[in-house]
């Protein structure tokens, strides 16, 4: 999972719905919190509340996982589905969380479609992810005319966001290799070479090929001409750039070899894109 960008808190925020605000029937928004203070206890439902819960819990917090009390640092995000019930709290201490209550045929089937887990927690789950629906959805049930479709696309990007934290991270490139990548991405216009490269991240020329080739699936000067060849088919669907402007654009100074290049790789020529 990639981390949200920090973002200041919110106001605290507690906000309950009617039957009805959205229309369609397929999506209904039962309540939203943000940063809800509580004081020390223990919220106990045995039966739920009949609506899909989504909580982040700020700090440590006791629940009941599967028939036994768990502690779970925070921050920790728990999904409850309709037919759970919840067990949650602290009694230590005042305690903060964020909340969405929702139900309905359109969020069961987001939920079924993403594998979303529920009844366990999701630990280390960005808190903003969550406070940014609330705030997203508290906008939209404001306005007169509430579209349900808005609504299920911001429950669905926490809905995906929150099964994609619970599988865990990828299996990702250690250090350097994303760096190596991003510099090709950042400065691929310019005159880039592998010896030039290898120097700068001080390490063989072959190295390089073999550990970027294994991380990213081409080797880095073929990683480079295929993003230059990219970027260079949508610069050339402006009939006002010149061919040769195109191919200095994207790194390449010598515009009949671009041409060559160009042919070779894509099957038609430059000129070919610009009818």
């Amino acid at each position: 999972m990639v981390d949200s960008p920090a973002a200041p808190p919110g106001p605290s925020l507690k906000i309950w719905y009617p039957p009805g605000r959205l229309p369609g029937g397929t999506l209904e928004v039962r309540g939203l919190g943000r940063r809800e203070e509580m004081i020390p206890c223990i919220i106990d439902r045995p039966r739920g509340t009949g609506d899909w819960l989504f909580m982040v819990f700020h700090a440590e917090v006791d629940l009941r996982v599967d028939g036994e009390d768990v502690r779970c640092p925070g921050p920790v995000l728990m999904t409850w589905a309709p037919d759970q019930g919840h067990w949650y709290g602290w009694k230590q201490a005042p305690w903060l969380h964020s909340w969405i209550h929702a139900r309905g045929p359109a969020l069961d089937a987001l939920a079924g479609a993403n594998g979303l887990p529920h009844g366990r927690p999701i630990p280390a789950f960005p808190p903003a992810v969550l406070e940014a629906t609330v705030d997203a959805l508290q906008r939209e049930l404001a306005r007169p005319d509430p579209d349900p479709t808005l609504a299920r696309l911001h429950l669905e990007a926490l809905v995906r966001e929150a099964a994609r934290c619970a599988a865990g991270p990828p299996a990702s490139a250690p250090p350097p290799w994303p760096d190596i990548r991003r510099f090709i991405d950042e400065h691929h216009a310019q005159r880039l070479t592998l010896a030039g490269m290898a120097r700068r991240f001080r390490m063989s020329p072959q190295h390089l090929c073999e550990g970027f080739h294994r991380w990213f699936g081409a080797p880095p000067i073929e990683y480079l001409i295929r993003l230059r060849l990219d970027r260079a088919r949508m610069l050339l669907s402006d009939r006002n750039r010149s061919v040769a402007a195109v191919a200095a654009e994207v790194g390449w100074h010598d515009a009949p070899h671009f041409t060559r290049l160009f042919r070779r790789r894509c099957g038609v020529s430059p000129r070919s894109l610009r009818t």
